[in-house]
Order: C-alpha cells, then structure tokens, then sequence
C-alpha cells in the first residue's frame, strides 16, 4: 500500500542524505589534513572488481553495458584499499547517472610511464615543493569511458571542486543513479582528494557537452606502482 511506498521513500532518502553526509564529512577531513589512510599492498583489477560489484545493480537498473579491460600481471600498488574502492565507485556512479539507458561503459587498468607527478603531499623541495626530474616512474592508469553527455571543456576541471555540479539545480533527482540526477557535488572532489593522498593524479577528457550526440567522458586514476623491497 501506499504506507510501505512512503516508507521506502524516506528510507531511500535516509540512504541519499548519509552518503551526502559521508561525503560531505571526508571533504572536510581532507581539507584539515586529518584524513587517515589504510596501506595494503593491493591489486588495482580486485580493487576494479569491487566497485564494479558495487555498483553492477545500477548498471542493471539502467539496462547498461559495462566492459571491462583489466590488463594482466600488473605490480601491486600500496593504497587504502577501502578508499580506492570507493573512489573509483564514484566515477564508475558518474559515469552511470550521465550516460543514457542502455549506454556503454569501459574500464581499463594498464601500466603506464609518466614523470613523478608533483605529489601534494610530498614536501621534499624548495618551500615545500617537489623536486621534479626527467626521471619516469611506473603507475597503474585506470581509465573508466562512458557514452554519455560529455563535459564541456569550461566544467573538465571545475567538476572536482567542491559542491560543485554540472546542469540545472531542477535537475536534482532522489534516484542515486536517475540519468542527469544531481548529488550534493562532492563525490569528485572526494575522489580528487583520497588519489591526490595516494600521490596520485585523476583527471577527466572529453570532446564536449552535448545531450543529443553523447559524445562520453573518459575520467583517468594514476597510481604509483608500490617499489619493490629490491629499491
């Protein structure tokens, strides 16, 4: 009857409103530093797997596809296992609220070369800044592509600032996943902060916005490969 439906209502809203909390609350205790972090050794693909498995009735839900081209004998990262997870679910949770019913999504893991990314959190240079060399280092990329409505080039950073959201403030909808729904516009900025932490890097490449073509996004994890005891 309608009393269960209203039930289940306010406890999908309960559900929505701990997340912004969660979310709102790791935002600022990654602005104050006080952010504590778990360090495994960890797979990057069973870490892929997990959020995957997170987020696979959503995916149901909106009769999508999702692929997956996990690369072979990749080192281990040292991460927070639990915040890996939870960061690329939030990307994998964008990728699903943006991309149409029956759109497709692709993650990649591979093994890629880059110079050190000046880590925010490594205060080993001048006035606290990195040393930067031509030396490369190994990271594991895991890229994660959606055909959904793309971001315009104006939003590719501003996504990753706090509150903040793409759109139409009438577009916010209760359904976590309800495409083009609106969140409070933390789960970047969480994501953001938890890889930066993990000296890290996340970024975001698309051609454009556009609600007719679906042009997609591609949102980019580096990790630093853990060094082996031999270093």
């Amino acid at each position: 009857g309608t009393t269960t439906e209203m039930v289940k209502h306010i406890a999908k809203a309960g559900e929505r409103l701990s997340e912004i909390v969660r979310d709102m609350v790791d935002v600022s205790m990654l602005d104050e530093k006080s952010f504590q972090l778990v360090s495994q050794l960890a797979d990057v693909n069973s870490l892929v797997h997990a959020a995957i498995d997170k987020v696979q009735p959503f995916i149901n839900q909106r009769r999508q596809i999702l692929n997956h081209q996990l690369a072979s004998d990749l080192p281990l990262v040292r991460c927070d296992m639990e915040r890996i997870i939870q960061a690329v679910g939030n990307i994998l949770g964008n990728a699903i609220k943006f991309t149409p019913d029956k759109g497709r999504i692709t993650v990649k893991t591979q093994l890629v070369t880059r110079p050190r990314l000046p880590e925010k959190f490594a205060q080993n240079g001048v006035d606290g800044a990195c040393q930067l060399s031509s030396e490369t280092f190994p990271y594991i990329a895991i890229a994660i592509a959606d055909s959904g409505i793309g971001i315009a080039g104006a939003d590719q950073d501003a996504i990753f600032d706090k509150f903040y959201e793409v759109g139409e403030v009438e577009a916010h909808s209760t359904g976590k996943v309800a495409f083009k729904g609106r969140g409070a516009g933390l789960g970047l900025t969480v994501v953001k902060g938890v890889v930066a932490m993990h000296g890290g890097a996340v970024w975001v490449e698309s051609p454009g916005h556009d609600p007719q073509s679906f042009p997609g996004s591609t949102f980019y994890i580096l990790l630093p490969v853990a060094k082996s005891s031999a270093d």
